[in-house]
């Protein structure tokens, strides 16, 4: 219930500190980290993270995948953080569902990738969103007509409260 300092912290449960905690090499934690003061790390922070991510103003999700044809090229273990799939509804158009959901649908999205079969500029554009998933619009915006393309690849990350 008071303040941690140390080398490195490991545990196999929850780890809570009443204060603060600064850690100089690594943490490993395999339950929940809980840290009412301020939390310093300066060596990796690794957590079996099975709750999501619930700190403020923080990123909640993200993912890179691409197209051919309409077949999408996504691995969850590989190419996403709280990302359980991605699903082409139309061309140009996904939807992204959460591993954990969020706890707000107040959340932005930021998506920047190419074109499929070109160099062209593309950007996601979300709508749609729930705290379990939303609707990943992908638009070329080198063209005059801003028009919906598939991308490859796609990158996308979420931020919220």
């Amino acid at each position: 219930a008071g303040d941690v300092t140390a080398a490195t912290v490991t545990t196999t449960g929850n780890a809570t500190v009443g204060g603060d905690a600064a850690v100089t090499g690594d943490a490993t934690v395999g339950g929940g980290l809980s840290v009412t003061g301020t939390g310093t790390f300066t060596g990796a922070v690794t957590a079996n993270n099975t709750a999501g991510v619930t700190a403020h103003n923080t990123m909640k999700a993200g993912a890179t995948f691409s197209v051919s044809g309409t077949t999408v090229s996504f691995t969850a273990s590989t190419q996403g953080f709280n990302v359980a799939s991605v699903t082409r509804t139309a061309e140009g158009t996904f939807t992204i569902a959460f591993t954990n959901n969020l706890p707000t649908a107040n959340y932005y999205v930021v998506g920047t990738g190419l074109v499929e079969g070109g160099g062209a500029m593309s950007v996601g554009v979300a709508t749609d969103k729930t705290t379990s998933s939303f609707t990943l619009t992908c638009r070329n915006v080198n063209s005059g007509a801003n028009t919906v393309t598939d991308p490859a690849p796609m990158d996308f990350a979420v931020f919220g409260f």
